[in-house]
């Protein structure tokens, strides 16, 4: 009969001691990992960060540096409904609150034959009773047609205030309150102290970025200056009936003599 072979049984020190190997090196995996998939979200989130603040701020600065622009056709003294007034400083840039402001200014029509006058308003959420479900890290945007940067034209009143109703371009423009971005966690629209006084014809938009990725909050700072070149610019433009000096026909009501007497520069 052959004999059985016993093995030999593991002791409960070696069971021990393999248990805490296999702890360590399943702790040491688990935290690689973690730190490994964290850097890669964080990487990702950042990166998506600075993208999405390059696109935002090149649209805030464009939609802002334009404010007080009066298109050279109003001008146009063919063209009576083009005839509007000028754009006053304090209605070109309203910065209503540190995290609202407003920028009005002209555009051209779609058959360039025509002038527009649009206000625009960047607010931070949350927008009470007119976005559903607003919140603090959201920035909206908002279009408005207007012809004095105060009164909003709008479908129901058009007739009072233009006489005619609101072509498809209008429409196709003009639109409520909407999101632009949803990574917001602070904003603030004012103007630069630059040594002891307050220049009002620049405009600082700073922006904390932020983002929740697994309950982790990354954040990225962001500041732009917006150069107001329009704001003041309040002799670029007048009352058709009053002055035009961006009229395409400046010259219309001169008349032009050979008489040099009429005017001697040496005389002068």
């Amino acid at each position: 009969m052959r004999k059985l072979k016993h093995s030999k049984a593991l002791s409960l020190v070696e069971v021990m001691v393999a248990l805490f190997v296999t702890s360590i090196v399943a702790i040491v995996v688990i935290t690689l990992f973690n730190t490994g998939n964290r850097t890669f979200f964080q990487v990702s989130e950042t990166s998506d960060l600075q993208n999405e603040s390059n696109l935002l701020f090149s649209m805030i600065e464009r939609d802002l540096a334009r404010s007080g622009f009066v298109h050279p056709l109003r001008g146009d003294i063919d063209n009576a409904e083009n005839c509007q007034g000028i754009i006053n400083p304090e209605d070109a840039i309203d910065i209503v609150s540190a995290t609202e402001v407003s920028s009005c200014f002209d555009r051209p029509g779609f058959e360039d034959e025509n002038v527009l006058r649009y206000k625009i308003t960047y607010r931070q959420g949350p927008i009470v009773g007119v976005v559903a479900a607003s919140d603090s890290n959201t920035l909206y945007k908002r279009v408005e047609r207007t012809n004095d940067c105060n009164i909003i034209i709008t479908q129901l009143n058009m007739q009072d205030v233009m006489g005619r109703a609101l072509t498809e371009e209008e429409i196709a423009i003009t639109h409520g309150w909407q999101p632009v971005s949803d990574n917001i966690g602070t904003i603030n629209f004012s103007y630069p102290t630059i040594g002891a006084e307050r220049n009002e014809q620049m405009l600082d938009v700073d922006i904390l970025f932020q983002t929740r990725v697994k309950d982790q909050f990354y954040q990225l700072p962001f500041r732009k200056r917006v150069y107001l070149k329009n704001k003041f610019v309040v002799s670029s433009s007048g009352l058709c009936d009053d002055r035009c000096p961006n009229s395409k026909r400046i010259f219309a009501d001169y008349h032009i003599s050979s008489d040099v007497l009429a005017w001697d520069p040496a005389g002068m």
